[in-house]
């Protein structure tokens, strides 16, 4: 709107240029009210705000605002105060009487809570057959490790995990400093050193295992020892010998089938109520006030329908049918009050169900799996459609009985409370099956347990009735404060074994009396719980497990308020040796944990009792922090669990017994055989509720001592038999009252069976005594026995008064009875298999001449997954140092770390622990040729800081790192050996000196040559190329980087050069040296360049027998692809043998004398086919020309051929200016980087 409406009524802009502001539209009202003027308004304003030049208390913190342009001054209090004028002028009402009012505290809990954190993965153990790791260095290297040994433990928030880790086979030189170690790509130095402990063995005995002495562990790790109190680090405590055992152990992550609970429950006949409200009636109040006062009271105490549930159950549990009405909820007679919100609710709970019943999924009813098989609609559930039906069909009986038949009975208009009916819910079972045989399995468990209260009303803070009942009478008000926390809620299972290929579950859930219960996890917060259950087996082998949920109403029926559960409380700094144990079936489990019955005080969160909650009777043990120390000794046998005798029998008229109609008989007949045989033959029918029955493992069925007897046929009762546990006779068995070590208490007595065989003992509380509180110490001795143990008391008193409750049962109730409940299995599983340690009893486990880490790691929020665990190792394991003395003499010098090849690969070939030492030995490798090598590396800068980590072929291992290297790989007479593929000076330095030739020791011609064939490269195989050649430069302690260089020929112009093709050749593993990675691409390049060929060919030994691998000879024929010569050899007495007759004359010749060493250049005279003089005879010859080239190559190998003869094969040696090596033409004009 532009414009506003002045005092009198004018209409005016909204704006003004200057001046006083123009009155905004409630204030032009409140004049014309009042009746002044709107000058009369303004003076009012400023007297208002100048009076004693005071502001109002309550304005004081709020600023004056000065406009410089003039002298106005806008106080941003005028439309408050001018408010409370027009109050102050308006006509004032009679004040009514001061209303009495209440507003009761509220109660809030914490909303938040601290992190627990868990390994979400760990690295997989190493397997039989994995190759085992070899560190070669000098300089450093870092190293993946091999997961040799791992544990899990479960620490109630958090987990600490164990492991021993391999990084290499044999004696490292030197311990890897602690800041060289990482877990994946961080550094372990920059963890909190609180949460870890590392140890490091370096390989030098017989036995490496991980101990807290002998300077294995670093200092900066400080994680306390916990529990462990055996100086072997990797020990575990083993629960049958209470020792330390150095077992194995190996711990992994399943990643199927580890969530595991009962969740999504659905109603089934459920009541629903609005969240409780107090309301007062006050005798004031009249006519519909009142009226909707004692309606609104009427409503918070009505219980509705949720109107779906089981209406049928047919083949004896085998079909469950369910509906979901789809009328509305009959709401009762509400006039005055709404029910659109009861409505809303119980429309929600039934679209829940409707969401959570889908065909294909399973579900928990009262102890057996069904799945869901059919629906009546394909459409979604809505209100005012039909009502949708589904069918359910058995799938399996986990505990108990399969529920009797149902006939159509609408589940409609039942409101039953939670705990008081069987509650549908989805299922998830989790399960475990040994990769190893082993003789205990340990499965670690994590849950998320909590009920949760949420804008309920604070009912604890509710006035006792007189008070309510005064403030109506005196027109008042109580206004309950608001409750929103978390609480606690209790969560059940079983677990169940088997050996693999059995089809048989026993159920290992007992306790310690070896009666059958359930576990069971309580927690009021969303904080994970870290538990875990260690399982030993009847006998070593692979077996399966199986953790079943049950629902609370379920487990509340089967064993009410006495027989205990066993609560899995985690690890709180107890002693290993105290954890709870029980056995059954030739199974034993123990946890952290204690026996909790099903009290009330346990079952009821006392946040819903009205009024102050019920005290306990505080004095009075109802737990202690255990009952039973050791394992009790006994036996699994069969034990009679029901007994039936149906008596019904009767005789007919020829004196038979029959048995028609009969449920329950064991009958047995005696019949003797006619003709050949005369045998006593007896018939045994067992009848066990109207079906015949066979015995099986765990369940038979006998006869029992009431019987009829009729002729040959006895019809006996019939006792059912289950296999169970049966305790020894105790040494000692009686009531005891245990000493009291600290407090005041009084009057408590247990009831104790001991065992002196292996100091074992149980007790039960028989009298709850009195005065005792929790913490409190005790003792319990055996009369006439030197043994005692001592406990504290953990939980006091008993739930009195439980009438005064909204919601019983509540911490174990399945499904809720107000809006404001929720819970940790609303949505999914509550529980998961976080680990599965598996032990194997090896007796001195160790790592035998393994260099071996340590560690303890606690989980936290740096670490989830533990993998990769590397370390920076400066030096590797001590191999023989190969040098030459002064005196030429081969030295074989102490073992110590090497990152010189020739030295590993001496190592490698000679080594009998590592090495193939037990096949070739140091007898079979060229030493000096070795030495010389080794010398050679040293020299040049070549070297090898890496790590064997996989199998391998050694022979190709050596030969392709020695070309690397710059070494040829040999085999001479049988021995192995490594050699400088090019000529070296006294130093041992490549000889790269223009005047260097190749020492020539054999001349081949086609006089002492045959079946020579030459193999050329292929066009593709000399195409030219860029030489990248990449390499690592490691930071100490730190990660390796990757560099390259790229070389080319300085051939072409430069985008001719950045167009070739790229060869890369990959020398991380080993190679830290930007020098030595130039040398090789260098030599790459001008083997590319030069070298196009090689031969083969056949000679005589005689001509071969002075030539090595390695070695250089020249080869002079016409059949060879090289220019052609005239070649020939002079007989003994001077006859000269050649393929063309030679001319007398004089000729330039190559010649070589076999036996010799060298190939020379003389004169032949010629005369009558006659070599001139003796100095010629007896050696092969060529005959230069003009058109001659020279041919030298390398000889690669010599092996004997058909006829006694020799075949050598060689690589193509390019020459340049009088027999200078060409791929040595390594000066820096010829290259290019890129």
């Amino acid at each position: 709107m532009s414009e506003f409406r002045r005092v009198g009524g004018d209409l005016v802009p909204h704006r003004k240029p200057a001046g006083r502001r123009v009155l905004l539209q409630y204030e032009a009202d409140l004049c014309n009210a009042v009746g002044i003027t709107e000058e009369e308004y303004w003076y009012f304003v400023d007297k208002a705000t100048a009076y004693n030049g005071k502001r109002a208390k309550e304005y004081e913190l709020v600023p004056e605002v000065n406009n410089d342009i003039g002298t106005i001054i806008l106080n941003l209090v005028i439309g408050i105060a001018l408010t409370y004028i027009g109050t102050l002028l308006a006509p004032k009402p009679k004040q009514p009487a001061e209303q009495k009012r209440i507003k009761t505290e509220d109660a809030t809990g914490i909303s938040r809570f601290a992190r627990s954190d868990s390994f979400n993965s760990v690295q997989e153990l190493a397997t039989i057959g994995s190759t085992v790791p070899l560190v070669f260095a000098a300089t450093g290297v870092r190293v993946s490790s091999q997961l040799l040994w791992s544990q899990l433990i479960s620490r109630k928030n958090y987990q600490e995990l164990r492991a021993v880790l391999l990084y290499s086979y044999g004696e490292l030189a030197s311990k890897p400093d602690f800041e060289g170690f990482a877990i994946g790509d961080t550094l372990i130095k920059n963890f909190p050193k609180g949460k870890l402990a590392l140890y490091f063995s370096k390989g030098a005995g017989n036995s490496n295992r991980i101990s807290e002495s002998g300077g294995q562990r670093y200092s900066e790790g400080t994680l306390r020892r916990f529990d462990q109190d055996s100086q072997d680090v990797m020990s575990v405590w083993w629960h049958e010998d209470n020792d330390w055992k150095e077992y194995f152990s190996g711990t992994r992550t399943p990643g199927t089938q580890v969530e595991f609970g009962v969740f999504a429950p659905i109603p089934n006949r459920s009541q629903y109520k609005i969240n409780y409200e107090l309301v007062l009636v006050q005798e004031n109040l009249r006519g519909d006030s009142r009226d909707s006062a004692i309606e609104k009271r009427r409503k918070v105490a009505a219980e509705f329908a949720s109107r779906a549930g089981v209406y049928r159950i047919t083949g004896s549990g085998t079909n469950i049918f369910y509906e979901i009405s789809a009328a509305e909820e009959q709401t009762g007679n509400f006039t005055h009050n709404k029910v659109e919100d009861v409505k809303h609710s119980v429309e929600r709970r039934r679209i829940d169900a409707d969401e959570v019943l889908s065909i294909g999924e399973q579900y928990l009813y009262d102890g057996c799996v069904y799945i869901c098989t059919a629906q009546s609609i394909e459409d979604p559930w809505r209100v005012g459609g039909p009502n949708k039906r589904y069918t359910l069909k058995h799938e399996e009986t986990i505990h108990g009985n399969k529920p009797g038949d149902l006939n159509n009975q609408s589940a409609i208009n039942f409101k039953r409370l939670p705990h008081d009916t069987v509650i549908p819910m989805r299922v998830a079972i989790g399960a475990v099956t040994n990769n190893r045989d082993c003789e205990a399995t340990e499965i670690g468990l994590k849950s998320t347990v909590w009920r949760r209260i949420n804008g309920f009303a604070n009912v604890n803070s509710q006035p006792s009735e007189s008070v309510i009942q005064q403030y109506e009478r005196d027109n008042g008000n109580i206004q309950l404060g608001g409750m929103t926390k978390y609480v606690r809620r209790v969560s059940f299972f079983k677990l169940y074994a088997r050996e693999i290929n059995s089809n048989t579950w026993r159920d290992i859930t007992v306790d310690a009396s070896g009666r059958a219960t359930f576990f069971c996890i309580a927690g009021q917060s969303t904080r994970e719980q870290y538990n875990s259950i260690r399982i030993y087996t009847p006998r070593r082998g692979q077996f399966e497990y199986r953790l079943v949920p049950f629902g609370g109403n379920f487990v509340l029926r089967h064993l009410g308020a006495n027989r205990p559960a066993i609560l899995l409380t985690g690890y709180n700094g107890q002693s290993q040796r105290d954890q709870y144990n029980a056995t059954t079936n030739g199974y034993r489990y123990v946890c952290y944990g204690r026996e909790q019955r099903l009290t009330d005080a346990f079952v009821n969160n006392p946040e819903f009792f009205v009024g102050e909650a019920p005290r306990a009777v505080i004095g009075q043990v109802s737990g202690t922090s255990r009952n039973v120390w050791g394992t009790i000794p006994g036996s699994t046998q069969f034990v009679t669990v029901e007994t039936r005798f149906d008596g019904s029998f009767r005789s007919s008229k020829g004196g038979n017994v029959t048995v028609t109609g009969n449920d329950y008989y064991y009958t047995r007949e005696t019949t003797v055989g006619q003709r050949h045989s005369r045998r006593r033959v007896t018939t045994v029918t067992k009848v066990f509720r109207g079906r015949n029955v066979a015995d099986s493992g765990n369940e038979r069925y006998v006869a029992g001592s009431r019987r009829v007897n009729s002729g040959s046929r006895q019809l006996f009762e019939i006792r059912r038999q289950t296999r169970q546990f049966v305790a020894n006779t105790p040494t000692f068995q009686g009531d005891i009252t245990p000493t009291r070590l600290s407090g005041t208490g009084s009057g408590f007595r247990v009831n104790v069976r001991y065992w002196s065989a292996g100091n074992v003992l149980h007790f039960t509380i028989i009298n709850q005594g009195a005065n005792y509180a929790i913490g409190d110490r005790l003792r319990i001795t055996i009369p006439g026995h030197s043994y005692s143990v001592d406990f504290s008391i953990t939980q006091v008193g008993r739930v009195e008064n439980i009438g005064n409750i909204l919601l019983r049962y509540n911490a174990i109730a399945d499904y809720f009875l107000y809006d404001a409940e929720s819970a940790s299995h609303q949505d999914g599983p509550e529980h998961s298999i976080a680990y599965v340690n598996e032990f194997q009893e090896i007796e001195n486990f160790s790592y035998p001449n393994l260099a071996v880490a340590g560690i303890k790691l606690n989980s936290g929020k740096e670490w989830s997954n533990f993998a990769d665990v590397s370390a920076y190792i400066r030096q590797g394991i001590k191999i023989p140092r190969l040098t030459i003395n002064n005196a030429g003499n081969v030295v074989v010098g102490s073992a110590r770390a090497s990152n010189n090849f020739a030295e590993i690969a001496y190592a490698l070939l000679t080594d009998s622990r590592f090495g193939a030492g037990e096949t070739i030995g140091a007898n079979q490798v060229a030493r000096r040729d070795m030495a010389i090598a080794a010398e050679y590396c040293r020299a040049n800068g070549f070297s090898w800081d890496g790590v064997v980590a996989e199998k391998q072929n050694l022979r190709e291992f050596i030969f392709v790192n020695a070309g690397y290297n710059l070494l040829d790989f040999t085999i001479k007479g049988g021995r192995f050996g490594l050699f400088p593929s090019y000529p070296y000076n006294s130093d041992y330095e490549i000889n790269t000196n223009a005047s260097v030739r190749p020492l020539i020791k054999a001349l081949f011609t086609d006089g002492n040559m045959r079946n020579m064939k030459v193999s050329f490269l292929t066009p593709e195989e000399r195409q030219m190329f860029r030489a990248t050649v990449v390499y690592r430069e490691d930071v100490v302690n730190g990660f390796g980087e990757k560099h390259s260089v790229t070389l080319a020929l300085a051939e072409g112009t430069t985008d001719q050069q950045e167009a070739l093709p790229e060869e890369t050749f990959d020398m991380s593993g080993f190679c830290k040296s930007r020098e030595h990675a130039r040398k090789f691409a260098k030599q790459a390049l001008l083997v590319r360049r030069h070298v196009d060929h090689g031969l083969r060919f056949e000679t005589t030994p005689q001509a071969a027998m002075a030539l090595e691998p390695g070695e250089y000879f020249r080869v002079v024929s016409e059949a060879t692809h090289t220019s052609r010569f005239q070649t020939g050899s002079i007989g003994p007495t001077g006859t000269i043998f050649s393929k063309d007759s030679l001319a007398d004359g004089n000729y330039s010749v190559y010649f070589w004398r076999p036996g010799t060493t060298v190939v020379n250049t003389t004169t032949l005279t010629v005369r009558n086919g006659q070599a001139v003089g003796a100095a010629l005879r007896g050696t092969v010859f060529s005959i230069a020309n003009s058109t001659t080239e020279n041919r030298v190559y390398k000889v690669e190998t010599l092996q004997y051929a058909e006829d006694g003869l020799v075949e050598i094969s060689g690589s193509f040696v390019p020459l340049r200016d009088g027999d200078k090596f060409q791929v040595l033409d390594w000066d820096e004009s010829n290259f290019v980087n890129l």
